[in-house]
């Protein structure tokens, strides 16, 4: 029988996020035993560089570039800006009075799961629940069983295909409080 949606997609978008996490704590405590932590107050320029090119996905996708595979242009997306999360996490560090800078993170944070639902959970999950489905009735279960068996997978179906709603606009508050970050750390340096 097919895996759950949960099995199959929630579980892969909580491993791809704890290594985000995972990687920059690691990162971060790398450059700590070398003694080269101030490495990190410049990782912010990379991380930065990485997510900006990871939007030719989206120019291709609106049409404003017409060369490159959608496909492999929204992988080469997922990863520039999962990569520049890393850096962009380490760079951040426990700064408690950056409260402009923490924000940026946090909407960078929220940003990246947002597009991890993307990746992992929305993406199939309609097939995914149809398999499910086609292969129930192939058991020969009544359509209330059949609803009943389905009926977590239906609720959290909902749920989920809303994230596109939410991840622009999140993208477009992560970039403004980036650009006020880099704008305060230049008049302020």
């Amino acid at each position: 029988m097919p895996k759950s949606i949960l099995l199959k997609y929630v579980i892969p978008f909580l491993l791809w996020f704890g290594l985000m996490i995972f990687f920059a704590f690691l990162i971060d405590y790398l450059l700590h035993l070398g003694n080269i932590y101030w490495v990190g107050k410049y990782l912010g320029i990379p991380g930065t560089l990485m997510i900006i090119f990871s939007f030719i996905y989206s120019a291709r996708k609106r049409n404003i570039i017409r060369s490159g595979s959608p496909k492999g242009l929204l992988a080469f997306h997922e990863y520039m800006a999962w990569g520049g999360s890393v850096l962009i996490l380490v760079h951040a560090g426990i700064h408690y009075n950056a409260h402009l800078a923490w924000l940026a993170t946090y909407m960078m944070i929220i940003n990246v799961m947002s597009g991890l639902v993307g990746k992992f959970i929305v993406k199939n999950a309609r097939a995914s629940m149809n398999d499910r489905k086609q292969a129930l009735i192939a058991e020969g279960m009544s359509t209330e069983a059949i609803e009943k068996e389905l009926f977590y997978d239906s609720i959290t179906f909902g749920l989920i295909t809303k994230w596109r709603v939410i991840h622009l606009p999140i993208a477009m508050m992560f970039f403004i409080l980036a650009i006020l970050h880099i704008i305060t750390i230049i008049i302020f340096s």
